[in-house]
C-alpha cells in the first residue's frame, strides 16, 4: 500500500513546489493558528511538517502517526510517513547532500510493524538570515528567554544562523523496508547519524539516520518533482 499511499499525498503537497515561505509570515501564522512550535529556530521544518499533515487528514483522511518512545511519526495512512524540510544549501552556498531523517528505533519499529514506512522530503532553498535582523524580531515575539538559550549563553556557544525565509523547490518521496534499509547501509546512501554523540546533559543521543537525497534507487522512489 506504500505506491498507492505515496501518490495520493504526492497528489496533495505537488502545489507547494515554487512556493516561498516568508519566516515572518509563517511564524506569525503558526502563532495565530495555536502551533505550539512558532518560537522554534527551525520553524521552517515545523511549519512544512504540520501544514502538510492538516492538509492530507482534511483531503485523503488518515491520522496522526504513530509514537515510538520519544519519537512521533507524522502520518499515517495505510502505512506510516514521516515529512521532513531539507535545505539544499547551506549558509555558504555548499550543497547539504545528507538529509536527516529519524530515530533509527523509531524507523525500525516502523518497519516492523507496517512492513515499511514512507518519507516525504521537501527540498527547500533557505534564505539565511545574514543581519540578524529576523533573529532579534524572532526574539522579542518569544519573550522571556528559555532555559536552553540560557544554557547556551552561559556556555559561550554561538547561536546557529535563523532561516528568514526559504522557496520549496522540489519533492521527493521514497520508503524504506527491510531491504531498503540493508541495500541502503551496504551501498552508502543511507548513513547512521549521532552515533556516539552525547546531548549537553551527559546523555547519550539515538542514532538516527540520514540519506542521500539524489542517490535513492529508483525501485524506493515513488514519485519526485523539482521546480
Amino acid at each position: 500500500m506504500v505506491t498507492p499511499d505515496g501518490n495520493r499525498i504526492f497528489d496533495v503537497l505537488s502545489d507547494t513546489v515554487g512556493k516561498r515561505l516568508d519566516g515572518k509570515e509563517t511564524v506569525a501564522r503558526m502563532r495565530s493558528s495555536g502551533s505550539r512550535n512558532w518560537k522554534q529556530m527551525e520553524w521552517m521544518g515545523f511549519f512544512i511538517e504540520e501544514s502538510s499533515v492538516e492538509r492530507l487528514i482534511e483531503a485523503i483522511g488518515g491520522r496522526v502517526g504513530p509514537r515510538y518512545g520519544r519519537t512521533g511519526i507524522d502520518y499515517m495512512l495505510n502505512v506510516p510517513w514521516d515529512i521532513k524540510a531539507h535545505s539544499k544549501h547551506d549558509m555558504h552556498g555548499k550543497p547539504i547532500s545528507e538529509c536527516i531523517l529519524n530515530d533509527y528505533g523509531a524507523i525500525d519499529a516502523a518497519v516492523r510493524d507496517f512492513g515499511a514506512i514512507g518519507f516525504v522530503i521537501f527540498l527547500v532553498e533557505p534564505e539565511w538570515d545574514l543581519s540578524g535582523e529576523f533573529k532579534e524580531w524572532h526574539d522579542i515575539e518569544k519573550g522571556a528567554v528559555s532555559e536552553y538559550v540560557m544554557d547556551r549563553i552561559n556556555r559561550g556557544a554561538k547561536s546557529r544562523m535563523r532561516k528568514s525565509g526559504c522557496t520549496i523547490d522540489g519533492l521527493l518521496m521514497f520508503y524504506l523496508d527491510e531491504g531498503a534499509i540493508d541495500d541502503g547501509f551496504e551501498e552508502g546512501w543511507i548513513k547512521g547519524f549521532q552515533k556516539g554523540m552525547r546531548n549537553a546533559d551527559g546523555s547519550p543521543r539515538r542514532v538516527k539516520l540520514s540519506v542521500k537525497t539524489e542517490a535513492v534507487p529508483p525501485e524506493y522512489v515513488i514519485r519526485r518533482c523539482h521546480v
